[in-house]
């Protein structure tokens, strides 16, 4: 019979041996599941916007990285103030990303974000260029450091604009007079004082437009005449040239009106569907305010004050000068003369507007308009010609029988010249004929008239 002492002593061993291997293995494989960064992540993960689901952390790693630089390609920032907006060139080196980090400390089933950070130098840079001294003094710098911070930890890609006007104090942007103009009221002193005495400012909200013929129809509507609102709005145009808004729709007459200069007319005309309309790009309201002031209509623009300021540059001025058109009318007596229509000059003038900044030196330039006025031709009207014998006719007296330019008469008289020089044989060859049938042509005027000694009948 074996010794019970063996048995024990193998049941023993045998026991630590299975003891210590199945803890070197499994506890090894334990560890790792907990400890080591083959661990993977619980469902609902996110770091930014990106789902990291069943990723382990090397594999979160490759992956994040990746949509990093994704984010960076496809992405575009700027920063806005008013009408000036710079854009974020370098984004790579404005945005530091610590992608090792952010996984390392990723909570797993969480939302996680990326964690990064922003060049301040540059960010200081932007700025210089953007905002005046006086208004970078008072911006909100975390506010904004962390909305910039936001789109990439979230790796929100994207066109994305900063207003840093949002950043600033609200009593920090005054409203004030941007811009004004005057024009003369021409005889319609009741309809204009109708105008600015009702409801006499207008409010244009931000990006939004304005149509003429819309407001002539709240405050009236049929009760204003096209020349009426031409001259309201030709006021209000002039004005809008010294500001960045957009002049939508706009449109001139055939004659330019006694009451504006050339290049500020807007014509407004409903019949015709002649319409003035003008855009406020701004990210602020700003109030348009009409006032009769003895003969004129002042026109205003309040808002905040825009970085550039804007005037109005009229170029490339040409005149064209009327003809002169003769006319013949019957029924005004001999030797008489009267002007049908008077003459004017015609125009042509480019319309500009120059962008200029707190030195004055212009920016850039816009053309506005080429506006075309047509010369308006004078006409003479002449009483009809007595037939004379030219030989004893007075040149004065002798007048075209037709309605014609005294432009084309000169061209007509240097055809004339010009081809009796080159056919000098021409006029012999007449003289002589005449001489031939001279007497036949005195035949013919006495059995027309008679003869001298002829008793009247």
């Amino acid at each position: 019979m074996r010794n019970p002492q063996i048995i024990k002593l193998f049941l023993i061993t045998a026991l630590c041996t299975s003891f210590i291997f199945s803890f070197s293995y499994f506890g090894t494989a334990a560890y790792g599941k907990i400890f080591s960064d083959q661990s993977e992540f619980d469902s609902g993960t996110f770091i930014g916007n990106e789902d990291v689901t069943g990723m382990d952390k090397s594999r979160a790693l490759s992956y994040i990285s990746e949509k990093q630089a994704q984010w960076v390609n496809e992405t575009a920032l700027s920063m806005q103030f008013q009408e000036v907006t710079k854009e974020v060139k370098d984004i790579p080196s404005f945005y530091q990303f610590d992608v090792e980090q952010s996984i390392s400390l990723a909570l797993s089933g969480k939302k996680n974000q990326l964690i990064a950070k922003i060049d301040e130098e540059k960010l200081n840079a932007i700025l210089l260029e953007i905002l005046p001294e006086f208004f970078a003094e008072g911006l909100d710098r975390e506010t904004l450091i962390a909305d910039l911070l936001m789109y990439a930890s979230l790796l929100e890609s994207g066109n994305h604009t900063i207003k840093l006007q949002n950043y600033l104090p609200g009593d920090l942007i005054e409203d004030e007079v941007i811009a004004e103009s005057s024009t003369k009221i021409s005889g319609k002193e009741s309809v204009i004082n109708m105008w600015a005495g009702n409801e006499a400012s207008i409010e244009v909200a931000p990006h939004s437009q304005i149509s003429f013929l819309d407001l002539a129809e709240e405050r009236g509507g049929l009760q204003f005449e096209a020349d009426e609102m031409s001259i309201i709005s030709s006021a209000l145009y002039k004005a809008l040239l010294n500001t960045n808004f957009m002049i939508t729709e706009r449109h001139i007459g055939r004659l330019l009106p006694g009451y504006i200069e050339p290049g500020f007319e807007a014509r407004v005309d409903s019949e015709k569907q002649m319409d003035f309309i003008f855009t406020n790009p701004n990210d602020h309201k700003y109030v348009i305010n009409f006032q009769q002031l003895d003969k004129l209509l002042y026109v205003s623009v309040k808002g905040p004050k825009t970085i550039y300021t804007y005037q109005p540059s009229l170029k490339d001025k040409q005149t064209f000068k009327p003809k002169t058109i003769i006319q013949i009318d019957a029924k005004l007596p001999f030797g008489q003369k009267r002007i049908g229509a008077e003459g004017k000059e015609g125009i042509l003038i480019n319309v500009f507007r120059d962008q200029l900044d707190g030195a004055g030196k212009i920016i850039s330039t816009e053309k506005i308009a080429e506006d075309f006025y047509p010369p308006v031709h004078e006409v003479l009207i002449y009483s009809l010609a007595i037939k004379k014998d030219k030989a004893d006719a007075d040149p004065a007296e002798i007048e075209p029988e037709n309605s014609v330019s005294i432009e084309d008469e000169k061209s007509e008289s240097d055809d004339e010249k010009s081809s009796a020089e080159q056919k000098p044989d021409n006029k012999q060859n007449e003289t002589d004929s005449n001489k031939k049938t001279g007497k036949n042509a005195n035949e013919n005027d006495e059995d027309l008239w008679g003869l001298d000694n002829e008793a009247v009948k």
